[in-house]
């Protein structure tokens, strides 16, 4: 009797919680790093590359 008992109760809230957690946390992260790292490294990336190849281009190409 007391295995089921066990066996009930663990389940349900392994489940429930593991699911909780998982879809929290995965809504959470998936939300703020893809919004944190998509701002981030478009704007990094999008300067960045643009100052190096106007910089590079510049010094690279005869002056005309």
């Amino acid at each position: 009797m007391e295995e089921l008992f066990e066996l009930e109760l663990e389940e349900p809230f392994e489940l429930e919680l593991e699911e909780l957690f998982e879809l929290e946390f995965d809504e959470l992260f998936e939300l703020e790093f893809e919004e944190l790292f998509e701002l981030e490294f478009d704007e990094l990336f999008e300067l960045e590359l643009e100052e190096l190849f106007e910089l590079e281009l510049d010094e690279l190409l005869p002056a005309n």
